[in-house]
């Protein structure tokens, strides 16, 4: 094996610390991720391949109130995940490195199918690029054109100035940056969850 697989999640970043996505109602999101964090970390029990590590990005300034809760789910949750209170980047500059780097992203609030972490590794490529999967929101299968959604992964070399996925100006642009394409993969692998609190409202 020459590479590791992190999944990395950013939690609540700098929501009580700078609010750069200017939430009202901080509590009422807080309370309101806790029940669809649960369904995020179940999707990673049930991943066919345990074969990775779950980062999860929490703002250093969260209330203990709002904390204990999540560390609690994670608690009873089979997944490897690791709490930081920094940039995933920051943290993995401090970890052991092996040839290759594979970051995948995902919300919070989304889910991956079973599928997922094997299907990635068996498409692994000593290529700096960018996956993208066919995802599933209410029901309805789809992906889009330009390969740059929330639900990327990135292989690049570790020990040469890595980015990982959150690299750029956010998910959006990553083409901008990398080559990205669409995992070879007929089916979706992973579930956006439409709810109130999420970006899909704003």
């Amino acid at each position: 094996m020459n590479f590791k697989h992190y999944i990395l999640t950013r939690y609540n970043s700098g929501l009580f610390t700078d609010n750069l996505y200017k939430i009202e109602d901080k509590g009422l999101y807080m309370d309101s991720r806790l029940p669809w964090f649960k369904k995020h970390l179940k999707s990673l029990d049930n991943q066919t391949n345990q074969n990775f590590t779950h980062v999860v990005s929490i703002d250093p300034n969260t209330p203990e109130e709002y904390l204990r809760p999540i560390l609690n789910a994670v608690y009873f949750a089979k997944t490897n995940s690791v709490f930081i209170y920094e940039k995933h980047i920051d943290w993995l500059k401090r970890q052991h490195k092996e040839e290759w780097l594979i970051t995948s992203r995902l919300d919070n609030d989304d889910e991956y199918y079973p599928e997922f972490v094997e299907t990635i590794q068996k498409n692994f490529k000593k290529e700096r690029m960018v996956y993208d999967i066919l995802t599933e929101k209410n029901g309805v299968t789809s992906g889009r054109g330009k390969n740059n959604s929330p639900f990327t992964t990135l292989f690049e070399p570790w020990t040469e100035g890595f980015k990982t996925i959150f690299s750029g100006g956010g998910h959006t642009e990553l083409p901008k940056y990398y080559k990205c394409l669409r995992l070879p993969y007929g089916k979706a692998l992973g579930k956006i969850n439409i709810h109130g609190t999420n970006a899909y409202y704003k």
